[in-house]
């Protein structure tokens, strides 16, 4: 039924299904990152680090988190640390634009079928061949509901990944928040306040009278 479906269509679903199988592999490649992602991740270790409870540099060097290993670094290292945070946002948006054009690209092909499959209708009706209106027909509705199935195949597998990886990315942040904050040095005690004196205005003494008695 599915080479019939393909049949019907014409040569533009072909393309369609092309992508398609294009645009699974892609998804099977983010959906194994994210797993072994969560598998990776420490709840614990994690949860220390964003409450500002950071533990020693070692059970952060030993943790197969990659937001624990970026805490690392963000302690030893800042530059590097941000290095190294800019690249685990990068790995976990890898293929996402390429879902969003595929996706994108799906919709064209299945409109573009739209237009040949009513123009092959049209000319049919024009030499008034019924058979030919009718296949006509089904190539321009088979590859409009193909293309707009894998628009929303891939715009809703890229939606979910790109979700994920702006989580990853805020937590980040927070991380290196929290670090700048644990790793800055303890603020010097104050000066204290300059003595305010009360300056009063010398006033000019009044001349005492000492009255002598009369005889």
């Amino acid at each position: 039924m599915l080479y019939r479906f393909m049949q019907d269509g014409g040569p533009i679903m072909w393309g369609i299904a092309g992508l398609s199988c294009l645009a699974t592999m892609f998804m099977f490649e983010r959906i194994f990152y994210w797993v072994r992602y969560s598998l990776r991740r420490d709840r614990t270790l994690r949860r220390d680090v964003m409450d500002g409870r950071l533990t020693s540099d070692l059970e952060l060097i030993r943790s197969r988190d990659p937001v624990a290993e970026c805490a690392h670094w963000f302690r030893v290292d800042g530059d590097r640390g941000r290095i190294m945070a800019d690249r685990v946002v990068a790995e976990s948006r890898k293929w996402i634009g390429l879902l969003e054009g595929i996706a994108g690209l799906s919709t064209s092909l299945g409109l573009f079928g739209t237009v040949v499959g009513v123009s092959m209708s049209f000319d049919s009706m024009a030499l008034g061949k019924s058979d030919d209106v009718a296949h006509g027909l089904s190539v321009a509705l088979y590859t409009t509901v193909a293309g707009l199935i894998n628009y929303l195949y891939c715009f809703i597998a890229a939606s979910f990944f790109r979700h994920f990886s702006e989580t990853l990315e805020d937590e980040l942040d927070v991380v290196e928040r929290m670090v700048k904050v644990q790793n800055r040095p303890a603020a010097e005690a104050r000066p204290a306040p300059a003595p305010i004196y009360n300056v009063v205005a010398a006033r000019p003494m009044e001349p005492q009278i000492v009255g002598g008695g009369r005889g």
